[in-house]
């Protein structure tokens, strides 16, 4: 597991679990109607949201952040679920990876950004990417079944239990949250939301071929490519969206 995770399933466990007695986001999540849901959503994406910003450094690059948030305001602006308010921030990390958390939370890390060249319509379908997941419910519903089949195997309530599920589950849970299909259906949404916005449709496959070039010249692209689907597959796919066309996500 990257220590980027990692520290974060630490902080998490560490100090989410006063807000998760608070808000009850589990319960209602599992049992609330569809305001108390998303409210519960956003108040865990919130929490997370703030414990990864104490343990990592975020960018002085005022310029970068400008032209990111621009982006995710034009993605925003065409996501037909428009429930969410959608924001972006830039970590200082070697590591290339993006983190879309519950709620509507999007991080890049410089690094990612370099990969990306600092192109545009790059980054708006990696935005787009995760997005998807948010708006779909991907990581929500996964981390509301796994805490609750875990807090009913134990058969307690007690807050205790729910931070030793983040200390020992929450990072690992979050990197691998999604299914291959989830993340197809990602691609998806977020080729389609990225030309939705006006951005150029092909930069999620030169993306992902520059990802493969770098691999075969043996260079290590981190493990947020390396926990995706293959990417022959991922482009081939993509190709047909793109032929495909729509006019929105």
């Amino acid at each position: 597991m990257s220590g980027f995770f990692y520290n974060l399933g630490r902080q998490i466990g560490k100090n989410a679990v006063p807000t998760l007695r608070k808000t009850k986001w589990i319960w209602q999540g599992l049992s609330g109607d569809e305001l108390e849901v998303l409210a519960a959503e956003e108040s865990l994406g919130r929490t997370m949201a703030r414990e990864l910003r104490a343990i990592s450094a975020g960018s002085n690059d005022a310029v970068l952040a400008s032209e990111l948030n621009a982006i995710c305001q034009r993605l925003s602006a065409c996501v037909r679920d428009n429930r969410r308010t959608f924001s972006c921030e830039i970590l200082v990390g070697a590591e290339p990876s993006v983190t879309g958390l519950p709620g509507g939370y999007l991080f890049l890390t410089e690094s990612m950004v370099d990969w990306c060249e600092r192109q545009p319509e790059e980054l708006a379908f990696l935005l787009g990417h995760e997005m998807a997941h948010i708006v779909r419910g991907h990581t929500w519903d996964r981390i509301i079944n796994d805490a609750a089949l875990k807090v009913v195997a134990a058969v307690s309530m007690r807050a205790g239990q729910l931070g030793s599920w983040f200390r020992r589950e929450g990072a690992e849970l979050l990197r691998n949250a999604h299914t291959r299909d989830q993340e197809f259906q990602a691609d998806a949404f977020g080729a389609r939301l990225a030309a939705a916005a006006g951005y150029e449709s092909n930069g999620a496959v030169s993306l992902l071929e520059r990802v493969g070039r770098h691999l075969t010249e043996g260079v290590d692209p981190g493990v947020y490519f390396a926990s995706h689907p293959p990417l022959p597959e991922r482009i081939a796919r993509l190709r047909k969206v793109i032929s495909a066309g729509s006019p929105r996500a």
